[in-house]
């Protein structure tokens, strides 16, 4: 133990009961074993208290009122004792071995992340995030302006870092873990364990699968990022790679209208892509599909 150094794992909570208590156990259960887990009750209304209270005296518990989970991660890093900080969702589960073989990988990098399982609606079974698109190793900024490529329940991170580049937006909706990556991408290369470690969950009814709301964060999110007047080339990639996005998630949530809004948007940026126009194609073949 005294070779090992102590990781804090933040665990924010809002309204999780279904998945809390598995979650919790995951993190509890590393075979790394130099680990304090602090949970963050972000003013739940369900039954996560009562679940919480029944790991005490295994956890640090904390809770606020509800002030959204960039302020509950904050509040987790700030009562933090050890020099590395790791993240954990409340409706995902780490495997056993997830923080071990990232720390043992690490080496002289200041921040990782690993390959993870997409569990929910949407994805088949065994469906992994580098399935979806490639996952890079190093100084990934550039890649990392066109899509979040980092889940945030697999990073590892000194906690130095992170109080170098003033933590997560409290003031942000949505995508306030893909603007610290980025902040912090500029500077320090990231190692990639290319190995899923967890099971990252996605729903109905999260933040994240509400396009309408999402596409102008994207937007606005790119703008602060490409303000340099040599990256417009660089920019409108990041723009069509947004709205295709956004046409997959308004596409799962039945909102064809909106997806065909988004794809004709990408189109618009780059009319000669035939990959585009599929796109396009399928959208219209899938919503009559469905009527």
């Amino acid at each position: 133990m005294k070779n090992k150094p102590l990781i804090s794992v933040i665990m924010p909570v809002y309204n999780c009961e279904e998945f809390l208590k598995n979650s919790v156990s995951a993190v509890l259960s590393q075979s790394y074993l130099n680990i304090e887990l602090i949970v963050v009750n972000d003013g739940s209304t369900d039954r996560s208290d009562d679940i919480l209270k029944q790991f005490v005296n295994k956890i640090r518990y904390i809770t606020t009122t509800n002030k959204g989970v960039s302020h509950a991660r904050n509040i987790g890093i700030e009562q933090s004792t050890g020099d590395w900080i790791a993240f954990c969702d409340a409706d995902d589960e780490w495997f056993n071995d997830k923080i071990e073989r990232q720390i043992s990988a690490i080496g002289d990098s200041y921040w990782s992340y690993t390959d993870s399982y997409y569990v929910g609606l949407y994805y088949k079974h065994g469906t992994k995030r580098s399935d979806l698109s490639k996952l890079y190793d190093g100084l990934i900024f550039d890649e990392l302006c066109f899509e979040n490529l980092i889940t945030t329940s697999s990073v590892l991170i000194k906690k130095s870092v992170l109080k170098e580049f003033g933590k997560f937006n409290e003031n942000s909706k949505a995508l306030e873990d893909w603007e610290l990556w980025l902040k912090i991408a500029r500077k320090y290369p990231i190692k990639l364990v290319d190995k899923p470690l967890l099971n990252y969950r996605v729903y109905p009814g999260s933040a994240s699968r509400d396009a309408r709301m999402m596409l102008p964060l994207h937007l606005d999110l790119i703008e602060n990022v490409f303000f340099e007047k040599n990256r417009l080339k660089a920019k409108n990639k990041s723009l069509v790679k947004a709205n295709l996005i956004c046409s997959y998630i308004a596409e799962q949530g039945k909102d064809y209208k909106f997806a065909l809004y988004c794809i004709v948007n990408a189109i618009k940026l780059t009319p000669l892509s035939l990959t585009l126009y599929k796109r396009f194609i399928s959208i219209i073949w899938n919503w009559f599909a469905k009527r």
